[in-house]
């Protein structure tokens, strides 16, 4: 009987022991003791013999032990069933936070891209309303004439103004006005300081077309190329008593002279254009030959405005000069009136013209010596 006991206390604990490293949850460690209690109690109150006890203990045993493990497998898929319930229970609503926040997200992004876009236009309209738009370009005169006009306006051109002092005379204007004087003396030495002006106004003459000029502004020109080129040959040569001194004494015949194409002398421009083109004979008062017994150089440059005015003047103030003698009886007259005569026609009436004193009809005419000293 001992043994039998303690043959179903070890069953109990193996029992025990396997039942607990199987089971965790405490309602089946309950059911285990509830058992074991229903097992051990009648065996030990009620007597039996051992065969019966131990027949009857198996069968119980056997089915208790059954209906328990019935309980625990139940007991497990249940935990299963509530373990994957649960795992299902938190998944599905985290899927639809994730795709509530999607959506959440999707909506942020479109109306901040709406925000933006709206305050974009807003400055841009803000902005536009403070800041004037800007004008058109005007178009140039090029792109004017460029674009044809389907209806062409014919513009009248206006000439331009006729200058009244030639502007290419001035520095020899400048240069006459400083070293001659009033009654025509000539400082030499002092052009020769400013030799390089002289020359720079030499070249323009040589370089300016005559084309287009009128008849008054050629004479002025070829008057002061004259006296110009004139003076020049003296600086060049200065210091020197006489201009006869030069060229083997026909200093006027040396073609050294380019204007407008041309090679010239001063006696080219003297007697081949101005004499025969402009037949002028008061020109001889006014072109200068840097001899004492010229005609005094005017102390400032010839112009197509002064021209008429100085001609008159240098005519009268010559004739009237101590280079002639006018007499009731007798004229004694410059060299000048012996070699151009043809010039002057009735030699007696033009020296009556400008003559200051009565000059008789028919009185004699004499013509006196002609110094050819340099006009210093």
């Amino acid at each position: 009987m001992k043994n039998i006991l303690g043959l179903i206390g070890l069953l109990a604990l193996v029992f025990s022991t396997s039942c607990k490293q199987d089971v965790k949850s405490a309602s089946a460690q309950a059911t285990i003791k509830e058992n074991t209690e229903v097992i051990t109690k009648p065996m030990l109150t009620k007597e039996a013999t051992a065969p019966e006890a131990m027949g009857k203990f198996k069968v119980e045993e056997v089915a208790k032990v059954e209906t328990a493990q019935e309980k625990m497998i139940t007991k497990d898929v249940m935990d299963g069933k509530v373990k994957v319930m649960t795992e299902k229970v938190a998944v599905e609503p985290m899927k639809k936070v994730e795709a509530a926040m999607e959506k959440v997200e999707t909506k942020v992004q479109a109306t901040t891209t709406e925000i933006k876009e709206t305050a974009t236009k807003t400055v841009t309209e803000k902005v536009a309303s403070v800041v004037p738009k800007a004008k058109k370009p005007t178009p140039t005169k090029t792109e004017i004439v460029a674009k044809p006009d389907p209806k062409p306006v014919v513009q009248k051109v206006e000439k331009a103004p006729v200058t009244k002092f030639a502007p290419m005379h001035e520095i020899f204007d400048a240069l006459l006005k400083k070293y001659v004087s009033n009654s025509g003396k000539v400082d030499y030495a002092g052009i020769k300081s400013e030799e390089a002006v002289l020359d720079g106004y030499l070249k323009t003459l040589s370089t300016t077309s005559l084309t287009g000029k009128s008849k008054k502004e050629k004479l002025a020109f070829w008057i002061n190329a004259y006296n110009a080129f004139t003076i020049k040959k003296i600086v060049k040569n200065y210091p020197i008593a006489s201009i006869t001194d030069l060229d083997g004494g026909k200093p006027w015949d040396t073609k050294w002279i380019k204007i407008d194409g041309q090679n010239l002398s001063l006696n080219n421009i003297e007697n081949d254009i101005i004499r025969p083109k402009y037949n002028e004979p008061r020109i001889h008062f006014a072109v200068n030959c840097a001899a004492k017994s010229c005609p005094p150089l005017l102390n400032k440059a010839w112009t197509a405005d002064n021209l008429e005015s100085n001609l008159e003047k240098q005519t009268k103030s010559f004739i009237n000069s101590a280079h002639n003698t006018i007499s009731p009886d007798k004229l004694t007259l410059s060299k000048i009136f012996d070699w151009y005569g043809e010039d002057f026609g009735n030699l007696e009436s033009y020296i009556r013209k400008y003559a200051s004193s009565t000059v008789a009809k028919g009185v004699p005419i004499e013509f006196g010596d002609y110094d050819w000293s340099l006009n210093n």
